[in-house]
C-alpha cells in the first residue's frame, strides 16, 4: 500500500498551493489492524493522504483510496472509515462500483453491522444478506450461561 501511495502522490506532484507547497501530501497512517490471510494475520496500517487545499478554494477534494487486488483471499477494496456507519460503507461500495464491480452480487455476508446492510441496499439493490455464522454463534454463546 505504501508503494500505491507513492504512485498516487506522484500523479499529483505538480498540484501546488498558492504559496508553492505541495497540495497533496502524506498524512501519517490509520490505526494498525490485522488482516486475516491464508498464512495468518498480517498487521496493516493504512497510509493517509491529505489534500491541503483550503475548503473555500472551490476545487474538488483529492482523496486516496486503495485499488489493489490480491490473488487468492482477494482484497478488492480497503478504506479507513470513521465508523461502521452507512456513510462509511457507502463510500467503499460506491468506489468498488466505480472501479468495475457494476453487477450486484447474489449474496453478501457480514457481521450484523446495520450500516453495511443499509449501504448495500442503496448501492447494490437486490443483493441478499446473510449473517456471518462466526459472529452469530459468538453472540449466542455470549448470552448463554
Amino acid at each position: 500500500m505504501k508503494n500505491e501511495v507513492d504512485v498516487f502522490l506522484a500523479q499529483y506532484s505538480e498540484e501546488r498551493l498558492e504559496d508553492g507547497r505541495a497540495r497533496v501530501v502524506r498524512h501519517g497512517s490509520g490505526p494498525e489492524r490485522a488482516i486475516q490471510t491464508g498464512i495468518g494475520p498480517i498487521p496493516i496500517a493504512h497510509p493517509k493522504v491529505r489534500d491541503r487545499a483550503p475548503d473555500d478554494a472551490g476545487a474538488e477534494r483529492i482523496r486516496f483510496s486503495s485499488t489493489r487486488a490480491r490473488k487468492g483471499r482477494e482484497l478488492i477494496g480497503f478504506q479507513a472509515g470513521v465508523s461502521e456507519s452507512a456513510q462509511s460503507w457507502r463510500e467503499l461500495l460506491v468506489n468498488l462500483k466505480a472501479r468495475g464491480l457494476s453487477i450486484a452480487q447474489e449474496l453478501a455476508v457480514g457481521d450484523g453491522a446495520l450500516g453495511f446492510w443499509k449501504a448495500l441496499d442503496e448501492v447494490f439493490r437486490g443483493t441478499r444478506h446473510q449473517r456471518c455464522w462466526f459472529h452469530k454463534i459468538g453472540n449466542v454463546v455470549n448470552k448463554s450461561p
